[in-house]
């Protein structure tokens, strides 16, 4: 599926010139530790791989045989922007390997507190825990169409940039509303179409 060209356009305007799309395969940015949302359509292609037994971690196993209702209730937290716009977070990894939830209310505060955790080991898509000595630690969604496609990459990871030094560069208020206003109209009635298929876990 192609990305709307202008949400290509509006993520290429924050990309840093010298920034390659392929620098999240080797990149272990902090951000990593809090990751990006996704949308129902990057979902469908991460529960591919699933399916295909090509997601793998080296020190996690993902629970094997789940239907795509239970694996998107076991691994991503929903949220609703905008009052129409759903969002999946990837959950993150605490100590013991224990999968973090964080709830829908007071949610930005929520992963504010979870990020600054000493025992945040980073998304469930890392290669392995998150540790920042780790170079070779990376993103096992990633893909080399993200700017031209919707992948199984998380659509919010590919908005997040970063600088050539692999700092965060946090988008502005303005972006961030205009990033989510985008995605609304490109992909609109996501709250509805989900309900309509998975109407157990709507609420």
């Amino acid at each position: 599926m192609d990305l709307p060209e202008n949400i290509s356009n509006f993520i290429h305007a924050r990309k840093a010139n010298d920034i390659s799309p392929n620098i999240c395969d080797t990149c272990n940015s902090s951000c990593c530790k809090g990751p990006g949302f996704a949308l129902f359509e990057n979902i469908v292609y991460i529960y591919n791989l699933y399916t295909l037994n090509q997601l793998q971690r080296n020190n996690y196993s993902f629970e094997t045989n789940l239907s795509l209702e239970s694996f998107i209730y076991k691994y991503f937290d929903r949220v609703l922007f905008n009052g129409s716009l759903l969002a999946f977070f990837p959950k993150i990894l605490s100590e013991n390997n224990e999968l973090i939830s964080v709830p829908p209310w007071n949610y930005y505060q929520s992963r504010d507190y979870i990020y600054k955790r000493k025992s945040n080991y980073g998304c469930i898509f890392l290669e392995n825990n998150w540790d920042s000595d780790n170079i070779n630690n990376h993103c096992i969604l990633h893909s080399n169409n993200l700017y031209s496609e919707i992948t199984q990459k998380p659509i919010d990871c590919v908005f997040l940039m970063c600088s050539s030094t692999n700092s965060i560069i946090k988008p502005t208020n303005r972006e961030s509303n205009l990033w989510i206003s985008l995605l609304d109209y490109y992909f609109p009635n996501s709250l509805e179409n989900f309900k309509q298929l998975f109407p157990s876990i709507s609420d």
